[in-house]
């Protein structure tokens, strides 16, 4: 305090105050053991400002009658700063008129230097500012934290062992997968659309929906051959599955075709058929019309509304492509309203819906597809 002497009353009882409030705040962090890092750092300020105060009372003492400005000139968390007057390392905030001013902002490790900031605004981004003493100022050197200093994330580290997979296409009965690299390493697992491991997939990329018309038919096998009077009916089985049946019937035969064959092949004993139900007829079913189309505010899903038909039931198939090969999916529905779940934001899907009616040996047919305008989800 004894310092202060060449201070005007005004300029002393300033400087007190504020040494007064660091003293203050620094007893008052002794009240507990967690606050003694509190305490050396507010002594450290104290400190700091009495030097200031000491430096700045000699200053204007060495220079009477010269018009001085105070020119504050701090850091802030993450770096110091070295202030010059004239080519001369400054401890003060008191400068004579037109000092030549130069502040260097230096950055703690794991930080870098972002502007100087005056009463908030950017004046600068050079970590070397210079200027004139020409007003009163204050002046604070920012920093923010490095993030490519910080030690890097173990997983980005991780060389993968990839293994390429090749495509298999979907059946009637089973999922296929497009063709994709997936790392070995069972602690990782992840996959790839391309060797070097750039492109990331998901489950969802790479596997390809249930086909359920891409059969893999047998040879036609005759149940009951037509005659002139009746028509005759034949079968195929799936190889895939053999739950899946297509029937188709043989036309009635040609009197004249009849009577050729009997010449050709020998009389024999006509077995008595056994009685066989015919497959009754089924008219095939208009293409759906659309009514509206709706996506969800949480950009997830969508909505599909149908006008009411005589349909038995609909199928839909969605993919990320107009060819409806990229993540093509097939569901099958009742009633007049679908809605497609987990779809992937910010997508495109290109959709198509027909209609079906049963038969009532359980098959379907369907009518031709409608396709529907695009669906982008936000």
């Amino acid at each position: 305090i004894d310092q202060l002497d060449n201070l005007t009353d005004e300029e002393k009882a300033a400087e007190k105050a504020k040494i007064d409030a660091g003293l203050t705040e620094a007893l008052a962090g002794i009240e507990s053991a967690d606050s003694v890092a509190k305490v050396q750092e507010t002594g450290d300020a104290t400190a700091t400002a009495i030097s200031q105060t000491q430096a700045d009372a000699q200053y204007k003492n060495d220079n009477q009658g010269a018009v001085t400005y105070t020119i504050s000139i701090t850091a802030g968390e993450g770096g110091t700063i070295a202030v010059l007057e004239n080519g001369t390392a400054k401890t003060g905030t008191v400068f004579v008129k037109d000092a030549q001013i130069s502040a260097t902002a230096t950055p703690a490790n794991g930080y870098k230097f972002k502007q100087w900031t005056e009463n908030g605004a950017s004046i600068g981004t050079d970590a070397t500012l210079s200027f004139k003493a020409e007003a009163n100022r204050t002046i604070k050197a920012e920093f923010t934290k490095d993030a490519e200093s910080t030690d890097p994330d173990p997983s980005e580290t991780h060389v993968h062992s990839l293994r390429k997979v090749d495509a298999k296409a979907a059946t009637c009965s089973s999922a296929g997968n497009i063709e994709y690299y997936i790392c070995e390493d069972e602690s990782c697992g992840k996959m790839f659309a391309d060797e070097e491991g750039k492109q990331e997939l998901t489950a969802d990329d790479v596997k390809i929906a249930i086909d359920p018309d891409a059969h893999s038919w047998g040879e036609w096998t005759i149940v009951n051959d037509s005659t002139e009077d009746a028509e005759g009916l034949k079968t195929r089985t799936c190889s895939n599955n053999s739950a899946h049946v297509e029937r188709q019937t043989i036309a009635k035969k040609e009197k004249q075709q009849q009577q050729e064959q009997q010449q050709v092949q020998p009389q024999q004993p006509t077995p008595t058929p056994e009685p066989q139900t015919q497959p009754a007829t089924v008219a095939t079913p208009a293409k759906p019309t659309v009514s509206s189309t709706k996506v969800t505010s949480a950009g997830n899903s969508a909505t599909i509304t149908l006008k009411k038909s005589d349909a038995d039931g609909y199928e839909v198939v969605y993919a990320l492509d107009k060819k409806f090969k990229k993540s093509k999916k097939t569901k099958s529905f009742k009633g007049t309203t679908l809605k497609l779940k987990k779809l992937k934001k910010g997508k495109t899907y290109f959709v198509k819906i027909r209609a079906f009616k049963k038969k009532p040996d359980g098959s379907k047919v369907y009518s031709g597809w409608k396709k529907l305008k695009k669906i982008k989800m936000k």
